[in-house]
């Protein structure tokens, strides 16, 4: 399952223990995680940001072990039930 960040989000939000931070402008949405002081930048598509489990695995800087992937989609999941992100199809 994919999601993607709502347009024109710039919200903070708990997913699970983690506080995160979208901060979408033209070009790229930030995913801020300030409790591990780390900034992950995400190209996205002016559509929208298709978003999985997978793709924030990726994207999680070397210093950090990625979440688990059950954690991922917990993760997922709250963003989508606060409607920072929504569902959207497979590309």
């Amino acid at each position: 399952m994919n999601y993607r960040v709502v347009p024109e989000s710039m919200v903070t939000a708990w997913a699970g223990n983690r506080l995160l931070v979208f901060l979408r402008d033209e070009e790229s949405t930030h995913l801020l995680s300030p409790e591990a002081g780390l900034s992950l930048s995400v190209l996205v598509e002016r559509a929208g940001f298709p978003l999985g489990a997978g793709d924030v695995a990726r994207a999680w800087p070397g210093g950090a072990p990625p979440p688990h992937q059950g954690e991922l989609l917990q993760l997922l999941e709250g963003l989508a039930r606060a409607g920072i992100i929504e569902q959207c199809p497979r590309h």
